[in-house]
């Protein structure tokens, strides 16, 4: 089965092909060259100087020219300040980065540079080596370090916050880490993450002083704020901003039989033609979209990879919010060629070498799909494969990946178009819809710089949304990043019993370590510097000011746009005689105007001669419709009772009067033609019932018929065009007045006032908004915790006096760390066997893995008897701490679960990947994450004070063991 519309020509495809190998090429040569300009400038500042270092430089070891926000932020860098960049996904923004590591490299001084993602630092240490060398590149993950002492290091933000942990408080001289002398924290928006956000926090706050931070993020609403906050804590930051795309970005809208713009030409309004298929819905019974909420106008995924294909359009990422979902999508246009013969000769070769090389981590289910150039990207992937996939998407030899929205989270795969399939996905409290940030994320993705002259996002109809939903949430605006701050064990721990100072014993020469505490009030103030705390005081005075201030500001504007100010000015402006004359013509059109009745200041606005009677009617989506008696075809008799929807309510036609006096309705214009404009009102929960009784047009007869108008309607039509026709000719009398040019300033002048009252309404209603958002928190979670481990004899708060349970749990990684140190300080753990140890790890870190049921077997491992023994034994622990964290109001999970143990004893144990995965119920990439993260737990162990050396050695063995193929490589 092929696509309908891809028999393209062979000199078509073979033109596409030479492309994608030219662009390939041109990126290698770029790249050459970046790494040449790089060691040409190291080494000549090394000759003469780091003086020599400027912005031009800089700029000379890239052969494109830079954008000017990336100017602005490397010179913000080469004065000495901080710096905050808040620029859209796939701008460059890593290019800032990377031109101050290269002056930090020349100087001879050291970079740390900082990822959410093991994936993202995995990928960042592959381009960084390509450009700086292998000898000037490091990485360190949780468990292992590679070139740890290279002068630009990359680790997640969590390492980096707890080497901070250990040195916080510390003077430059003191420890290693400040050796270092510039911090790169990339995908800085993730202080909004509800799970992670802590840690960015925490690291800007501990962070010293004299470190230079460049602050990387994508758009949100109060960048300001963040770059506020930064100057407040750690001195002088600037910040940088762009809201232009290095490739612009056009929106469409995929429906069953078209592909169409979403937005209009100005990109201010939604497509005329997507609103007119509103209005077809109702009209057209026997349309495709008649049934609104119905599955026929829901375009099928080969119908809109059609489209993209017919568009030229190709390579895509296919954003699709569910794993079985992204496999099933492969599955389904498997058989759709979009690879030339030797673009899939090529993948072919390329799958080979990768499945001689990992054969474990072959995905064969995808094979197919991949030969002819679609693919799957998601967490139930294994690292190596996603890796594969992501380098054969980079070459272009993979058209269309679908993917999860983690593919959003700064991973290096740009493409031609990004498809989002919905603007909500399922949670475990039901369906949640996209935020603006997300979808710009996603959308982010589309056009390639240097490739691409235009980024294309496409949104698709679904059961639930249309394109009205899309705009709302395209025109919504961005989101503030908001604190996401809350206390851990670790943080209390750390802070309160200080940092390690050593000196030495003047007796024995000896070097000691000795911990200086702090009190709670010294903790306390670190802790108030969050995010939030700043939000929750300094923006929310300088809000409240301003939003006082532009109240005062609308009452005095407001006071100038009264008939009694108009009526004064004009005395003022205009002699006794044209005032006269001026003010009896308006009164005689003020009579004469509110006899037409309400709702023409809609239309005369738009500077049209409203000679045509306008209609209102309800349709049977509750939307008000506008019109002219040129529309109307046909008037059926209903026998609906003109009643109202309860007992004692309005009628209908006063329920309409009223909405038309309101002063906040807005009509949206959906279509203009000979018969006039044609407008539409949502309707209220007074008309819904109304709506739901009105008939649809196949459910009419020609029985129903009237009359089209009656002869009382005709002359009221008459009298109504007589009336408009008056009032028309008497504005132009007054228009032809000796002081119209005077009296027509004093109104323009009313009007742009009303226009700047808007303004600072919508600014107003903003701020209230922000207002509203801003809650500090912190230090009551502080407190709870500090009660806690004062109970469980932790840590004493008053002497600061940590005990050997305090000094593990402080040194540990993870969501409960107290919970980790009473079980691996537990002597139960003394007696098993390494792989039996791995067991108990592993159920103590499967938060969030899951079975897949939709897969054919169902069978999981079950651990042997002494490790289940085990594990059941530390439950009663586990129960008692928990009491003893609901005593105090803490909410921190202590996990523990049997269920996925067997399968980490088993690998453990030597069994390799495919007998496990033969037998196993859960996705490859869900069992390696499994493992990894029992190999961290395990890794830890080792370097962790106050742990018996025979649990040290055993988790050394099994975590040898566990450190195989297909988990071993970097890619992890």
């Amino acid at each position: 089965m092929t696509l309908q519309h891809q028999y393209s020509t062979y000199d078509q495809q073979r033109k596409k092909l030479i492309y994608v190998c030219e662009t390939a090429e041109r990126r290698q040569r770029s790249e050459q060259y970046k790494s040449q300009q790089v060691a040409k400038l190291v080494a000549e500042v090394r000759e003469f100087g780091d003086d020599i270092i400027d912005y031009n430089e800089l700029a000379g070891i890239y052969d494109f020219p830079i954008d000017k926000f990336q100017r602005l932020a490397i010179q913000a860098f080469l004065r000495g300040s901080s710096v905050v960049v808040s620029a859209p996904t796939s701008s460059g923004k890593t290019l800032i980065a990377e031109a101050a590591a290269v002056a930090t490299v020349a100087r001879g001084r050291r970079l740390f540079y900082t990822t959410p993602l093991k994936a993202l630092s995995n990928q960042k240490f592959r381009e960084f080596r390509n450009t700086f060398g292998d000898h000037n590149v490091g990485l360190l993950t949780g468990d292992s370090a590679i070139n740890k002492d290279a002068q630009i290091l990359i680790m997640t933000t969590e390492i980096l916050r707890n080497m901070l942990y250990q040195s916080v408080g510390m003077s430059a001289s003191d420890g290693r880490l400040f050796e270092v002398d510039v911090i790169v924290l990339d995908e800085v928006h993730y202080l909004s993450d509800i799970s992670r956000g802590t840690v960015w926090e925490e690291t800007v706050i501990y962070c010293p002083k004299e470190v230079q931070l460049i602050c990387l993020s994508a758009t949100v609403a109060n960048p300001d704020e963040l770059a506020g906050w930064i100057g407040q804590i750690h001195g002088k930051t600037e910040l940088v901003t762009s809201s232009k795309r290095p490739v612009p970005l056009t929106w469409h809208f995929s429906k069953k039989f078209a592909l169409l713009p979403l937005l209009d030409g100005k990109g201010k309004k939604m497509n005329r033609k997507l609103r007119m298929s509103h209005v077809q819905n109702i009209s057209s019974p026997k349309s495709e979209f008649y049934y609104v909420k119905g599955k026929r106008k829901v375009p099928l995924i080969r119908e809109t990879l059609s489209q993209l294909w017919e568009n030229d359009m190709l390579p895509a990422i296919w954003f699709i919010f569910s794993r079985r979902g992204c496999d099933a999508a492969v599955e389904y246009i498997e058989d759709c060629r979009l690879l030339h013969d030797c673009e899939a000769s090529e993948v072919e070769l390329e799958l080979r070498r990768f499945r001689m090389q990992y054969p474990d981590a072959v995905r064969e289910n995808a094979v197919k799909g991949l030969l002819r150039g679609v693919a799957a990207h998601h967490a139930g992937c294994l690292p190596l494969w996603k890796s594969f996939i992501e380098e054969l998407f980079q070459r272009g030899l993979v058209k269309v990946v679908f993917a999860t929205e983690t593919l959003a989270a700064g991973i290096n795969m740009p493409a031609r178009t990004a498809v989002i399939s919905s603007l909500s996905k399922r949670i475990d409290a039901g369906r949640q819809l996209l935020t603006p940030n997300n979808l710009f994320q996603m959308a982010g993705r589309a056009g390639r710089r240097g490739i691409d002259t235009v980024g294309h996002s496409v949104l698709v109809q679904t059961t639930n949304e249309g394109p009205e939903e899309c705009c709302d949430v395209i025109f919504a605006g961005l989101e503030p990043l908001v604190s996401q701050f809350t206390a851990s064990y670790g943080m209390v721990l750390n802070l309160l019993a200080g940092s390690k100072v050593t000196h030495k014993q003047k007796e024995s020469g000896d070097v000691k370590a000795k911990r200086s505490g702090r009190t709670l009030e010294e903790a306390r103030k670190l802790v108030e510097q969050s995010f939030g705390n700043y939000v929750g005081s300094n923006v929310m005075v300088a809000a409240k000011e301003e939003l006082e201030r532009i109240q005062k500001e609308i009452q005095h504007l407001s006071s100038e746009i009264t008939d009694e100010f108009i009526d004064r000015k004009c005395r003022k402006e205009l002699s006794e005689e044209d005032y006269a004359e001026i003010s009896l013509l308006q009164n005689k059109l003020k009579l004469e105007d509110d006899s037409i009745g309400p709702g023409k200041q809609e239309f005369d606005s738009e500077g049209q001669l409203l000679c045509p009677s306008y209609y209102v009617a309800l349709s049977s989506d509750n939307s008000w419709y506008l019109f002219t008696e040129k529309w109307i075809k046909t008037v059926y008799q209903t026998g609906l009772p003109a009643v109202p929807s309860v007992e004692g309510g309005p009628l209908p036609r006063e329920t309409l009067k009223q909405l038309l006096l309101r002063e906040d309705m807005i009509w949206d214009k959906i279509a203009k033609s000979e018969h006039g404009f044609l407008l539409c009102m949502d309707g209220s929960l007074d008309t819904w019932s109304w709506s739901l009784n009105v008939p649809v047009l196949n459910s009419l007869s020609e029985d129903d018929k009237v009359e089209r108008f009656s002869q009382e309607h005709q002359a009221a039509v008459e009298s109504h065009k007589q009336q408009r026709r008056k009032v028309s000719q008497l504005k132009k009398t007054i228009r032809s007045t000796k002081g119209f040019r005077e009296f027509q300033k004093i109104i323009d002048m009313r009007n742009f006032t009303k226009e700047k009252i808007e303004r600072l309404e919508a600014r107003s209603r903003r701020l209230t908004r922000r207002i509203m958002q801003i809650e500090p928190t912190g230090w009551k979670e502080f407190l709870q915790i500090s009660k806690v481990i004062q109970e469980a004899r932790v840590l004493d708060i008053n002497t600061q006096v940590i005990y050997p349970l305090g000094e593990t749990a402080a040194a540990i990684r993870g969501e409960n760390e107290l919970w980790l140190a009473m079980v691996l300080r537990n002597k139960v753990l003394l007696d098993l066997k390494p792989s039996q140890l791995a067991a108990v790890c592993g159920s103590l870190v499967s938060e969030g893995i899951k079975l897949r049921p939709w897969k054919n077997s169902s069978f999981v491992y079950e651990p042997s008897s002494v490790v289940v023994g085990v594990i059941n034994y530390l439950g009663e622990q586990r129960n008692s701490l928990l009491d003893l964290q609901e005593k105090h109001g803490v909410k921190i999970p202590c996990e523990i679960d049997t269920q996925f143990a067997g399968m980490v004893e088993a690998w453990a144990s030597g069994l390799t990947w495919r007998e496990i995965m033969m037998d196993s119920a859960m996705d490859d990439g869900d069992l390696a994450r499994l493992l990894r993260r029992t190999m961290d737990l395990l890794a830890q162990i080792p370097k962790l004070p106050d742990i018996d050396p025979v649990l040290q050695k055993n988790a050394q063995i099994a975590c040898s063991v566990m450190d195989r193929v297909p988990l071993s490589e970097l890619a992890g």
